[in-house]
């Protein structure tokens, strides 16, 4: 289903693109990103080409192309990677824009490290009836029947393994540490550096010895 709401954002995004291309000189493309469209363009094609040489060279092509179970990230989810990546290099412009994708991320990280943290206290949402509810919604599998195969304690977010929280923490705890140095209220710096702290807690309780290497 993340995948599908992926789907659902690019294709508004190529949409709007294309309707933005066809009105020309009213365009809201910035225009010295209009000069070099072509060499971006040049670059994320050629990752496409590449990812998609891989795809179909590969030992299971149904998987590389449609996705398999618990790794949804096949050829066409690589390539709405390359048409929202697009759409952000065109039309974010200014630091008023920044900020606000800026301030939309930490907000999602600061809820995944409250799950996680929650997870360290042996308090773990998705053990709860409502979790384990939206871990079926969509299915047709009783949410009676889910169990976790973690011992209490361990932080796994809502990422699947705990091995994936290290890896999330090590991209995501610098942009949230350098959110203290560019706010200039007090209050977000505040928030920046306690979610930073509970991301450090995540790790610990993920206990990933990639993310252990990498901080």
């Amino acid at each position: 289903w993340k995948m599908y709401g992926l789907f659902a954002v690019m294709a508004a995004m190529f949409l709007y693109a294309m309707t933005d291309f066809y009105n020309g000189k009213r365009s809201a493309l910035h225009r010295e990103k209009r000069k070099n469209a072509g060499f971006v363009l040049l670059l994320a094609g050629l990752y496409v080409v590449l990812a998609l040489l891989s795809a179909i060279f590969a030992h299971d092509t149904g998987s590389a192309f449609l996705g398999g179970y618990a790794q949804y990230e096949p050829i066409i989810v690589l390539a709405a990677y390359v048409v929202i990546f697009m759409f952000t290099y065109f039309y974010v412009n200014g630091t008023e824009t920044l900020m606000f994708l800026y301030g939309m991320l930490v907000a999602g990280i600061a809820v995944l490290s409250l799950i996680g943290v929650t997870q360290y206290l042996n308090m773990d949402f998705y053990g709860s009836d409502i979790g384990k509810s939206l871990i079926t919604l969509f299915s047709n599998v009783d949410s009676d029947r889910v169990s976790l195969k973690f011992e209490p304690g361990r932080v796994y977010m809502s990422l699947y393994n705990p091995n994936y929280v290290g890896s999330y923490v090590i991209l995501v705890l610098p942009i949230v540490a350098v959110g203290m140095v560019i706010f200039k209220k007090m209050w977000p710096k505040a928030a920046c550096a306690v979610i930073a702290l509970m991301l450090v807690i995540c790790l610990i309780g993920s206990g990933s010895v990639t993310g252990m290497t990498a901080l």
